[in-house]
């Protein structure tokens, strides 16, 4: 009987239960960046198709994300060939955020010691790179001329 741990003494150890300040707040940078970057994402595709710049989804996404775009924007004038390449830096600051503060302090939460960020920028600006690659495939895939 003594070694036996109820339902409600297992409950209240697991990792669940457990929950530092920390993780909660690396939990909610991290969902929220990922939130926004996907309305970012959804703001630069919308405008590839021309849509009604006074519906309320444009409005919305445009009261959104223009301030960090036009940050952006200040940071990387050019266009390239009729691309403005700014919403990259945006999408790439934003996920750089929710990636490394939000999964570093979900890992400082959950008890990880500080030396656990170097291996963490390592492999977030390896995963960023091969992301990279991944968006430059698809642009070429789909402005790629089509020999018929």
């Amino acid at each position: 009987m003594g070694g036996s741990k109820t339902a409600m003494e297992a409950a209240l150890t697991s990792p669940l239960y457990n929950l530092s300040f920390l993780t909660i707040l690396g939990n909610i940078i991290y969902i929220a960046a990922n939130i926004y970057m996907f309305m970012l994402m959804a703001r630069v595709l919308l405008t590839w198709i021309n849509p009604n710049p006074y519906s309320p989804v444009m409005r919305f996404l445009s009261k959104v994300s223009d301030p960090l775009l036009n940050r952006a924007r200040k940071i990387l004038p050019f266009t390239l060939g009729g691309i403005d390449f700014s919403p990259m830096l945006a999408i790439i600051a934003v996920w750089f955020l929710g990636f490394v503060v939000g999964k570093g302090l979900i890992l400082v939460g959950q008890g990880a010691p500080v030396g656990v960020f170097v291996p963490l920028f390592v492999m977030g600006a390896l995963s960023l790179y091969l992301d990279f690659i991944n968006l430059f495939l698809f642009l070429l895939r789909l402005f790629g001329s089509s020999r018929d």
